[in-house]
C-alpha cells in the first residue's frame, strides 16, 4: 500500500504526479511547492524534474478507495469526488482554520480578511522596532516611549520619552 502515499507529505495521494526518472509518486500540491523552490525530483534529485504519466492501475486503485467524509456527514467518498462533495454537500460543516491562532472561520474570504489582521499575528512597532501581537499593538503605540510627537514650542518631532527634557534644552536655543 505504500506506493499509494505521497513521498513528501506521507498522506494518501491526491492528484498524483509521477517522476519520469524514479517513478515515485507525489501529491500535485506537494510536488508543486517543492519544485517552486528547486527543480529537482525530491527523491532521486534528477534535474530538471521530468513528469511522466501516472500508471493506470495506480489511478484506478486510488479512485476505487472509499472512505467516509471527514466532516459532519456520512457520505462515502472517493478521492476523485471529494472536492465536488465539499462544495455541494449541505450537511458538511466546512470551515477554514487560521494557522496563526487556530480560529475556525466559515468562508475563505473571511479567512483572508482575518489573516490580514489576526489578533495573534506579530507586528513590529514602527518606533521602537519591538514585536507585538496585533491585539497588543494599539495599546503599545499609545504608550511607546519612542513614539514621535511634535513639540508645542518649536514644532520639531521628538520621541515622547524626551517630552519633559526637550523644552529646556532645544526650545531655549531658538
Amino acid at each position: 500500500m505504500e506506493e499509494y502515499f505521497c513521498k513528501i507529505c506521507f498522506s494518501l495521494l491526491k492528484e498524483p504526479k509521477c517522476c519520469g526518472e524514479c517513478e515515485d509518486l507525489f501529491c500535485s500540491q506537494c510536488l508543486n511547492e517543492t519544485l517552486s523552490k528547486c527543480d529537482r525530483c525530491p527523491l532521486c534529485r534528477e534535474a530538471p524534474f521530468k513528469e511522466s504519466k501516472v500508471n493506470k492501475t495506480v489511478r484506478n486503485t486510488l479512485n476505487s478507495i472509499e472512505f467516509l467524509c471527514p466532516l459532519n456527514c456520512t457520505e462515502k467518498l472517493s478521492l476523485e469526488n471529494i472536492a465536488k462533495h465539499f462544495t455541494e454537500c449541505k450537511k458538511c460543516d466546512i470551515y477554514f482554520v487560521c494557522k496563526i491562532c487556530d480560529e475556525k472561520i466559515n468562508k475563505e474570504e473571511e479567512l483572508k480578511a482575518h489573516i490580514s489582521y489576526c489578533p495573534e499575528e506579530s507586528v513590529k512597532c514602527a518606533f521602537c522596532k519591538f514585536d507585538f501581537k496585533n491585539k497588543e499593538i494599539e495599546y503599545h503605540l499609545a504608550n511607546c516611549a519612542e513614539r514621535l510627537i511634535n513639540c508645542g514650542e518649536c514644532l520639531c518631532l521628538m520621541p515622547i520619552k524626551n517630552e519633559n527634557s526637550h523644552p529646556d534644552y532645544f526650545c531655549g536655543l531658538l
